[in-house]
């Protein structure tokens, strides 16, 4: 579970994120819609302790800094999928599994069950929606070291 309580998330001069009060619960698909700029990255980035904030955060029982644990398990895609154009879906799917040690057929079997149709194609040909696709595989990674977070 993740709960803030009067977040407020500051970046340079300008107050991003002000008194923010939300609870998202454990096993759920949650998405934060808003207009540009109202602080949606910001706040998921205090979530994962790559922001500071004030107020209060509590991250699965805990409202120390997260760890990698913590991290890794928070799936956090922002709108901008960070592939490298240079690289297939494929290819970036299968480092991140390397980093976090997962095997080979684990990632073949949820590059299948997500049926990700552009594998094989560079990132700088696919559509946004088809750069999210990878970062939802690598959400679905099991994790033995610091994860990685999908955006830029």
């Amino acid at each position: 579970m993740l709960a803030a309580t009067s977040l407020s998330v500051r970046r340079g001069r300008a107050d991003v994120v002000t008194d923010l009060t939300l609870r998202l619960d454990e096993g759920r698909i949650t998405a934060l819609l808003g207009p540009n700029g109202s602080g949606k990255t910001s706040s998921m980035l205090a979530f994962l302790g790559l922001l500071p904030s004030r107020g209060s955060l509590e991250r699965f029982g805990s409202q120390h800094h997260p760890d990698a644990r913590a991290r890794a398990a928070i799936g956090f895609v922002p709108q901008e999928g960070g592939i490298p154009t240079s690289a297939t879906a494929l290819e970036w799917v299968s480092l991140q599994a390397e980093l976090r040690g997962a095997s080979a057929a684990t990632t073949a079997r949820i590059l299948d069950a997500l049926q990700v149709p552009t594998h094989r194609r560079l990132a700088r040909r696919l559509s946004g929606g088809e750069r999210r696709d990878p970062c939802t595989a690598v959400h679905r990674l099991p994790s033995q070291s610091d994860g990685s977070i999908c955006g830029s």
